[in-house]
């Protein structure tokens, strides 16, 4: 879905994740319960239907570290830590109906909740490609990061 209005939405990528890659697990369909973001952390709920899932809560214990930027002013985070079970990021690739460049922009799309996303489970040395909005605090090079509330939350 696309947020014309705010615009405010955390941008994602999957830079150098395993499971994308297909060399790591499985990838699978999540159905998310509410408006989310590219990016967010979850766990695998309860099987719904043919490979779909419901999403669940993510685990608690994720750590990273920002590692680098991109030309396009995103972050690099580098999995150092996963908690107990097993810890999806979802993803839906960004594609606008509109042709006006400023209507492209990945930071203005959402996941709708009950819509299906790719939950890629992660592994440590996994790295997420990030944008500002995706975090709780100003992103700073080296500087470690963890999970709360939907955002990766950068270290004081």
């Amino acid at each position: 879905m696309i947020d014309i209005q705010f615009g405010s939405h955390g941008a994602f990528f999957p830079a150098k994740v395993a499971s994308a890659m297909g060399t790591n697990g499985h990838v699978y369909n999540i159905k998310v319960t509410a408006n989310t973001d590219n990016g967010v952390l979850a766990g695998r709920g309860a099987y719904e239907h043919f490979d779909r899932y419901v999403q669940a809560a993510a685990p608690t214990g994720f750590k990273g570290e920002i590692i680098d930027t991109q030309a396009n002013g995103n972050w690099l985070v580098e999995v150092k830590e996963l908690g107990e079970g097993e810890t999806l990021v979802l993803y839906n690739a960004a594609v606008s109906e509109y042709a006006e460049r400023d209507l492209q922009k990945e930071s203005l799309f959402y996941n709708a909740a009950n819509t299906v996303v790719q939950g890629m489970p992660l592994r440590v040395g996994d790295v997420l490609e990030l944008s500002k909005e995706a975090f709780t605090g100003t992103p700073v090079l080296k500087k470690a990061v963890t999970y709360a509330s939907g955002k990766y939350v950068v270290a004081s």
